[in-house]
């Protein structure tokens, strides 16, 4: 469970990163400042509007929330807690279809759903950079054929 937190809070910051850059005139200037994660949700939010599905922000804190758990002691008895939350905050943002009825305090079953639904928050993230990339150059295109 570890690895998975770690690593989507890594992937997941990445793509904040890049979503902020994409909708900043001049990104250079934020280029090497120090914004913490949960300052990124909120200015990615506020830069990307309806673009980046609104359920993604709740998630994103549930998922920081849980990476600060980890951040001094990676063996945090309160883990299995906060997986839970951030499996119950999935579930209430964007219930799926496959979601089973296993116990949630199931270890292997945690794992799983985590794995699932961080990967499936990541994706999410990366759709809506795409979607800005491709927005960008279909207003660059225009721009250029009206000079």
């Amino acid at each position: 469970m570890t690895l998975i937190v770690l690593k989507g809070h890594l992937l997941a910051e990445e793509t904040l990163d890049e979503l902020i850059e994409l909708r900043c005139a001049e990104p250079q200037h934020i280029e090497y400042a120090r914004i913490s994660f949960a300052i990124k949700i909120t200015l990615a939010r506020a830069l990307c509007g309806d673009i980046v599905w609104k359920g993604s922000w709740p998630l994103l804190k549930k998922l920081n929330q849980l990476r600060n758990g980890l951040a001094h002691n990676l063996d945090s008895p309160k883990l299995p807690q906060l997986v839970s939350a951030f499996l119950m905050e999935r579930r209430a943002q964007s219930p799926l279809i496959h979601d089973t009825e296993k116990d949630p305090t199931d270890p292997t079953e945690m794992i799983r759903r985590l794995r699932s639904d961080v990967s499936m928050k990541v994706s999410q993230l990366i759709a809506g950079a795409i979607m800005i990339r491709d927005l960008k150059k279909t207003d660059g295109n225009k721009t250029r054929g009206q000079s």
